[in-house]
């Protein structure tokens, strides 16, 4: 916990919660539960295993790793989400910013139910979908990924939504 300043984890196993007011967030080669709150600041975690929430009121959010369960939150800023291989839902994921572009790497064999939505900005896909809906300006698309599954649900309200094969 740190009321301003920036946090620093590295190779930490368990259940882990980092809280700041004012000050950047940056993880590596966790693995367990992980909690991350931050004020106002940008949050990396790199390397991560396991369930991630995070939640930011200003600032930038960079993911890669394996996760099972997925919270991602910043009221003003962009979020980057990176799957390995062999990275499997264990439940619903949410991604979501109120100010910012949404650009998510996932694998080509990654299943899940997807729901994107930007209220102002575009998406762009190069992922395999099928039963893609969707609207004429490109601002919802929905569809299921491999075979389907939980589902990954990505909103911004103001941003590009960006999905790609790792």
């Amino acid at each position: 916990r740190s009321g301003d300043g920036s946090i620093r984890v590295e190779r930490v196993k368990g259940r882990i919660e980092l809280r700041t007011g004012d000050g950047s967030v940056r993880a590596s080669g966790v693995s367990g539960q992980l909690t991350i709150a931050t004020g106002d600041g940008s949050v990396t975690v790199d390397e991560a295993e396991g369930d991630l929430d995070i939640d930011t009121g200003d600032g930038s959010v960079s993911v890669a790793g394996k996760l099972g369960s997925v919270k991602l939150h910043t009221s003003d800023g962009s979020i980057t989400f990176r799957a390995e291989s062999g990275t499997s839902m264990k439940d619903d994921w949410t991604m979501t910013t109120g100010d910012g572009g949404v650009a998510i790497f996932l694998p080509s064999d990654f299943a899940a139910q997807l729901d994107a939505h930007t209220g102002d900005g575009s998406i762009r896909n190069d992922l395999q979908i099928e039963n893609k809906t969707g609207d004429e300006e490109r601002r919802t698309l929905r569809g299921k990924l491999g075979a389907g599954g939980k589902t990954l649900r990505i909103r911004t309200g103001d941003g590009g939504i960006r999905l790609r094969v790792s």
